[in-house]
């Protein structure tokens, strides 16, 4: 079996993927994405460019510094991560936003399209990405885990 831990086979993720699919269908994305999202635009622990409208300040209680190494004691995080302070890794990102041919615009119009409502007790209580949303990302993920990035935890919790 497949251990999407191991960085150093870049063909795993896209088997992983194409596995899932061919198991779960169109959900495949709610078993394998965790909050990789969140890293992205829009996402909790996106901080964007300076040049952008949509740059957010966090708070130093979020799980990471953009000016620390604070992966480096992390046992599950990959060599690269740990040697990357929060910036170094954001911009990691961003340039793998841009080689999936994306941009934080559209990741963020795209993470408020595509949705779908939770339902609990016969009403709607908050809403979730859908598949279309994941299928824009998927690039990006497999582009990131090429690099050198393992899929928990420096990608997913």
């Amino acid at each position: 079996m497949e251990d999407i831990l191991r960085p150093f086979d870049p063909d795993i993720p896209v088997r992983k993927i194409d596995s899932l699919k061919e198991k779960f269908g169109g959900d495949w994305w709610r078993y394998f994405f965790g909050n990789f999202d969140a890293n992205l635009p829009g996402g909790y622990l996106y901080i964007a460019p300076k040049n952008q409208p949509e740059r957010k300040i966090w708070r130093e209680s979020l799980r990471f510094s953009l000016h620390a190494k604070i992966w480096a004691d992390n046992p599950w995080a990959s060599e690269k991560r740990k040697k990357q302070t929060g910036l170094e890794f954001l911009r990691e990102v961003q340039s793998a936003i841009k080689e999936a041919g994306l941009t934080t615009g559209k990741i963020i119009r795209a993470r408020l399209q595509y949705r779908e409502p939770v339902r609990a007790f016969g009403q709607v209580v908050g809403n979730i990405r859908s598949r279309e949303f994941y299928e824009l990302i998927a690039p990006i993920y497999i582009i990131l885990r090429k690099r050198g990035y393992n899929h928990y935890s420096d990608l997913t919790a």
